[in-house]
């Protein structure tokens, strides 16, 4: 069967254009003496408060209280803030430099699951190094699981994305991190292509 030419691709954000490293959240928080840790996101994590966050069902907020009643130390707001941003590395000026270099031959959006905390500081990141307005300013759309109150995954968050550009799934390639979500992208008939841990998109898409 005759492949479209490709027309459009659809990045993820953490682990394919920005570096993220969860462990380092936990290390930081240890680091700051919040030794407990640990179990308490493992708790967090199996009531769902991550996944709910990433799809706009909690707010920054009631994560706050959720981590102040659990640990056994007292946190504040900006420690809080400073061991959860901890899991975001560094953003390379190379992957940028191919991001603007694709778009000049094709349609180029963005989709994350992701949360409040985490998209301040991005935009912040790249304000202050790239001197533009947020992470949206190299794509034709971003789009944010907490603000879709969806997440891949899910097929329809992709078909969100189908529908709001017209775009032919079959001449759109996917770029991901995580194999299930290029996995249900493949179900929907998008190209797709995995980044492997330690892997840059700058190899793995040279010649695009």
């Amino acid at each position: 069967m005759h492949t479209p030419a490709l027309q459009a691709i659809l990045f993820d954000l953490g682990g394919v254009i920005i570096d993220i490293d969860p462990e380092n959240s936990l290390r930081t928080f240890e680091q700051m003496g919040y030794h407990d840790i640990r179990p308490v996101y493992g708790a967090m994590a199996e009531e769902g408060w991550f996944t709910r966050l990433e799809i706009g069902e909690a707010e920054p907020k009631d994560i706050y209280t959720r981590l102040r009643s659990s640990l056994s130390k007292e946190i504040s707001e900006e420690d809080i803030r400073k061991g959860w941003n901890a899991l975001l590395g560094k953003l390379p000026a190379e992957r940028i430099q191919l991001l603007e270099q694709l778009s000049d031959r094709y349609r180029l959006y963005l989709l994350s699951n992701t949360n409040a905390i985490h998209m301040d500081t991005i935009h912040q990141l790249v304000r202050d190094q790239f001197g533009v307005s947020d992470m949206g300013y190299w794509f034709e759309q971003d789009y944010y699981s907490y603000e879709m109150g969806l997440r891949k995954p899910d097929p329809d968050i992709y078909q969100v994305i189908l529908d709001d550009h017209l775009l032919d799934p079959a001449a759109t390639l996917f770029v991901d991190d995580t194999p299930a979500n290029i996995e249900s992208a493949a179900q929907l008939g998008f190209q797709t292509l995995h980044v492997p841990d330690n892997c840059s998109i700058v190899a793995l898409m040279k010649g695009f």
